[in-house]
C-alpha cells in the first residue's frame, strides 16, 4: 500500500482528457484538493510493461483518476482508498489502469467489493486518456421511494408505470446537465452535439429510470452519458463500444 499524502512530491502527472490534453498549468485546482488518500496495487492482467515503457505508473494514474473524479462528481478522495488495476489487452493492444474507490480498507478483501466500490473509472495507460467513470448506484437518491437496487428488480410494466416515457421538456432539461457533465470530461474542450439515446426496452441492457445522451467533441471523441431520471444525477459515462479507445 502507498500512502499518497499531499505532501508528496513528484505525483502531478500530465492530465489528458478524451481527445483534449492538458498540462500540468491547466490544471484548476490545487493537488490538495484531491485530499489524502491510500493508493493500492491489485492484479495485473496480461502485463505489457517493460523497464522504460510508455505506461504511466500507479501514482500518475491515481492522480489522474483522483482529477477525474473531482472534475466529475466533484468529490475528494480524502481518507479513502484507491485501488488500481493494470491491465493489457493482447488483441487490440490497448493497456489501462482501473480504478475503483472505497471507503473502508476491509472493502477491499470481499467477493463482492466491486459492489462497494463508490466511484470506479478506467484510463488509458499510455495517452492517459479518460475512458469512462461511474458512480454506485446504490449512492443515488431514491425514486419514488424506491432505491435503485429495487427499481431494478421491477419489471417493464411495473417501471413503465412510475416512469414513463420522457416528454420533450423533461429530454431538453437533462440534455443541458449532459453537456455540462460532457464539458468536464472534456476538459472543457467544445462539445459540438449532445443527442438523446436510447431509453429502457426489454431487449436493451439499460438502467430503468434512467437517460442517454451520446455527445462528441470537436476533435471528433465520443462518449455516452447516462443520467438518473427526475434528479438529473450522472451515473456513468463511457466511451462507445464501437469508438476506438486511443
Amino acid at each position: 500500500m502507498i500512502s499518497c499524502s499531499i505532501d508528496e512530491p513528484g505525483l502531478q502527472p500530465e492530465i489528458t482528457n478524451q481527445g483534449t490534453t492538458a498540462s500540468e498549468a491547466n490544471l484548476d485546482l490545487e493537488r490538495s484538493s484531491f485530499g489524502d488518500f491510500s493508493i493500492i496495487e491489485g492484479f495485473s492482467y496480461g502485463d505489457n510493461r517493460t523497464s522504460g515503457s510508455e505506461e504511466i505508473s500507479l501514482e500518475v494514474a491515481a492522480m489522474i483518476g483522483a482529477q477525474y473524479i473531482l472534475d466529475i462528481f466533484n468529490e475528494s478522495l480524502d481518507g479513502k482508498y484507491l485501488q488500481l488495476t493494470y491491465s493489457y489487452n493482447h488483441h487490440i493492444s490497448e493497456s489501462t489502469w482501473s480504478g475503483q474507490v472505497f471507503s473502508d480498507a476491509s472493502h477491499l478483501e470481499k467477493e463482492t467489493s466491486l459492489e462497494l466500490a463508490l466511484f470506479t473509472f478506467n484510463i488509458d495507460a499510455i495517452t492517459k486518456a479518460r475512458l469512462r467513470i461511474s458512480v454506485n448506484i446504490a449512492n443515488l437518491k431514491q425514486l419514488h421511494g424506491l432505491s435503485w437496487e429495487e427499481i431494478l428488480a421491477l419489471d417493464d410494466e411495473a417501471w413503465l408505470a412510475l416512469f414513463p416515457m420522457p416528454d420533450e421538456a423533461e429530454i431538453n432539461d437533462a440534455k443541458s446537465v449532459a453537456e455540462a457533465f460532457a464539458r468536464k470530461h472534456f476538459n472543457e474542450s467544445e462539445v459540438v452535439s449532445v443527442q438523446p439515446g436510447f431509453y429502457h426496452d426489454a431487449n436493451l441492457y439499460v438502467l430503468p429510470a434512467s437517460l442517454v445522451f451520446h455527445a462528441i467533441d470537436s476533435t471528433d471523441a465520443r462518449i455516452d452519458l447516462m443520467l438518473q431520471r427526475t434528479t438529473n444525477a450522472l451515473v456513468s459515462i463511457s466511451t462507445p463500444l464501437d469508438e476506438p479507445l486511443n
